[in-house]
């Protein structure tokens, strides 16, 4: 972990310091806080593959992202606080919504937004690439601003896993690393799709139907040829129906089906056993021809080249 304190600094530096170190660490906000007297603030982080997890200490204040701060950045993530003391509020797309110790709350860091704590605060956070969930949950901004429990159910193991990621001890291979990062981001889609399931949410046809298209996809990932064409004439439905069944989770055929050979391919680099195979022989046997655009993409989902997961490559 690596750690940031206001403690070395004079009281009236001290909410400068923080505000300009939160900035370091997480999408940029606007600090208000009414008592510069007395202000502390501690966060201890580390990274977890594309993942920030952290624990955070601090004294009341309010912070802000307005909209034009969040227009001028354009990587978008999700942010998940998970209250251990005190209570927090969060305002975004017109709900607010209060934390209390025990739960966690999901926010979009592409949208504005408004957090508030009366009073001395601790919990936990834990940021990702929203693209890493969003094309497994159907209407995932329906889920920003709503307090989830983490005491009982699928949240429980999601709260755990990560309290033990925000643990002291020292870091993790990479590796292991990228494994424990797609680990969070399994668990946060369990939670929302029991959530969802709990809900019973409509559109009920479309979403077996978008199962049974994913069921098959994950079956042949290792074709190259699969079209939307072919997909939808294999599934017997129109090719609109197929589009419009990808639309709910703001997705298309193409993109998913790319997201999940990547993930594979992640999963086979980062994996001892399969070290025998090169880079290109992976990509290929994830439906990949050509090695100059995998590596491309690759890097742009996980932003990081695929020769980094294998860190004892020369």
């Amino acid at each position: 972990m690596r750690y940031f304190t206001t403690d070395a600094f004079p009281n009236r530096a001290r909410v400068t310091s923080w505000r300009d170190h939160v900035n370091l660490l997480y999408p940029t906000i606007d600090l208000v806080t009414a008592e510069y007297e007395g202000f502390s603030g501690r966060v201890a982080w580390r990274d977890v593959g594309v993942t920030r997890v952290s624990r955070i200490e601090s004294v009341a204040q309010r912070l802000v992202r307005t909209d034009h701060l969040a227009r001028s950045d354009h990587e978008r993530l999700l942010q998940l606080n998970f209250q251990l003391e005190g209570q927090g509020w969060l305002d975004q797309d017109g709900r607010t919504a209060v934390t209390r110790p025990g739960q966690f709350i999901m926010y979009d860091s592409a949208r504005s937004y408004e957090m508030r704590f009366a009073g001395p605060f601790r919990q936990l956070s834990l940021e990702l690439p929203r693209s890493a969930v969003e094309s497994d949950i159907e209407d995932l901004a329906t889920w920003m601003a709503r307090p989830i429990d983490g005491n009982c159910g699928t949240g429980r193991f999601l709260f755990e896993f990560v309290r033990s990621l925000a643990s002291d001890e020292d870091p993790v291979n990479l590796a292991l690393a990228l494994r424990l990062q797609q680990h969070a981001c399994e668990l946060l889609v369990t939670v929302l799709t029991s959530l969802n399931s709990s809900c019973a949410p409509p559109r009920r046809g479309r979403r077996r139907a978008l199962e049974r298209v994913k069921c098959y996809l994950r079956e042949r990932l290792d074709e190259p040829d699969l079209t939307p064409a072919a997909i939808a004439a294999a599934q017997h439905i129109s090719l609109r129906h197929l589009h419009s069944i990808f639309r709910a989770i703001n997705s298309t055929p193409v993109k998913w089906l790319q997201a999940e050979r990547l993930e594979r391919c992640r999963s086979d680099l980062t994996d001892p056993a399969q070290g025998h195979r090169s880079i290109c022989e992976i990509a290929h046997r994830w439906g990949f021809r050509d090695a100059a655009h995998f590596s491309r993409v690759f890097k742009r989902r996980f932003g990081y080249s695929p020769r980094t997961c294998r860190p004892s490559d020369p």
